[in-house]
């Protein structure tokens, strides 16, 4: 994504926010990736209505409930976005939350003519067609490729949390977090996949998530039960072992691993909560659970609510302790809890965000979690290499302030 010409604060501010626009914009509809022969950095974009239900879906799923609540500095929300924006040479999941932040029309640089070192030149490129596009991703992640094919599908690489001293800059941080933000993104099934070996389409992403689907404790089923709900249009499917599932039986697990106060999961256990606010939204369009269901997602959703007003710290964030059930003592800003409270309070905005108005709102916890955001994010953006150590919690909390600021998601 190519910076703007800095001339004046205030110009370069327009045409930054400008471009938000157009991305957020780009991210409520369906992205078609155009995938030719050589690297190829075009894409277009299609009207949902046209296009892809998937996108519809996602729009509507995705639709912030709560109004603006914050008023920053002009532009300055422009400028931390901004400072957010990858550069060449980052891993897949960085990839992932950049899309999770920009929206599908995001831009990223991509080598041409040899490797990220020895590049003379760069071109501008989709940052979906780096990830679907093997000729792409091959300029970008020289010598290792974020899909391949398998026995049920297509597949990306999972890190493996016991070999972090190796290169893992292909693997997603977590299993099916790609589908998840594609499908947040509106990209749909049919969209093309080119690997090495062949072509496939999203689609296959997605059989592939379904064949290899579990319940078990031990496995992260977050993001699966995020692009199963978008993605998968009937309440039942079946995995190769040939074990039926429902979208009732994943959101009972979800609710036991949400209010879980011995099992903490990833980020600090709020993949669950997500997760369950997305099914709840997309229950309302088309119905996946049973009302019985429906009630335990949003009395769970509710109470967790409740249980966040009294253990927000003083401050407005929440860290790892926010599920202990009673109020916390005060911490100090920015100290070295400041990455774990990052983590947990963006994640945390994120879903409450997409609950009803009157359902958070009157626990007053809200503006005060986006203001420490803001400052987090004023602090922690101004340095480059802070970016990069801690570009997923910062992805998250500027997800959330852009939401308090502009209503956009």
């Amino acid at each position: 994504m190519a910076r703007t010409t800095r001339h004046d604060g205030a110009s370069r501010t327009v045409r930054f926010e400008s471009r938000m626009s157009r991305l957020a914009a780009l991210s409520s509809v369906a992205v078609v990736v155009t995938l030719a022969s050589g690297c190829d950095p075009g894409w277009s974009s299609h009207d949902a209505r046209h296009f892809a239900a998937e996108a519809t879906v996602a729009e509507a799923v995705f639709r912030p409930e709560l109004p603006p609540t914050l008023d920053p500095h002009d532009g300055e929300v422009a400028s931390i976005l901004e400072r957010l924006e990858l550069p060449e040479g980052h891993s897949l999941s960085n990839l992932v939350h950049g899309l999770h932040l920009f929206g599908g029309g995001l831009m990223v640089r991509v080598p041409v003519g040899g490797s990220r070192g020895g590049a003379s030149r760069f071109e501008t490129v989709a940052a979906l067609a780096v990830i679907l596009d093997f000729e792409c991703s091959e300029s970008y992640f020289p010598g290792a490729a974020p899909l391949a094919r398998t026995r049920h599908g297509i597949r990306p690489p999972l890190v493996n949390r016991g070999l972090l001293s190796t290169d893992q800059s292909v693997t997603e941080a977590h299993p099916g977090q790609l589908l998840a933000v594609m499908a947040e993104c509106g990209v749909p099934l049919t969209q093309t996949v080119k690997l090495k070996d062949g072509s496939g389409t999203v689609g296959d992403i997605l059989e592939d998530t379904i064949a290899n689907f579990s319940l078990d404790s031990s496995r992260e089923i977050e993001w699966d039960a995020v692009a199963l709900a978008i993605y998968h249009p009937r309440p039942r499917w079946t995995n190769k072992w040939q074990a039926a599932f429902t979208f009732d039986e994943l959101a009972t697990s979800l609710i036991e691993r949400a209010v879980s106060v011995e099992r903490v999961g990833a980020c600090g256990g709020t993949h669950a909560l997500i997760a369950l606010t997305v099914i709840l939204r997309v229950d309302r369009i088309r119905t996946i659970v049973s009302g019985e269901t429906r009630q335990r997602i949003h009395d769970t959703l509710m109470e967790t609510a409740a249980i966040l007003a009294r253990t927000q710290h003083p401050d407005g964030s929440w860290g790892y302790d926010w599920n202990v059930r009673e109020s916390v003592p005060a911490r100090t800003p920015f100290g070295s809890d400041s990455f774990e409270a990052l983590l947990v309070t963006g994640h945390h905005l994120e879903w409450l965000l997409l609950m009803p108005d009157q359902a958070v709102s009157k626990h007053g916890m809200i503006r005060p979690a986006g203001l420490w955001l803001l400052n987090a994010l004023r602090a922690r953006t101004a340095d480059a290499e802070h970016v990069a150590d801690m570009y997923c919690p910062l992805v998250h909390a500027a997800k959330a302030v852009r939401i308090l600021c502009n209503g956009e998601f």
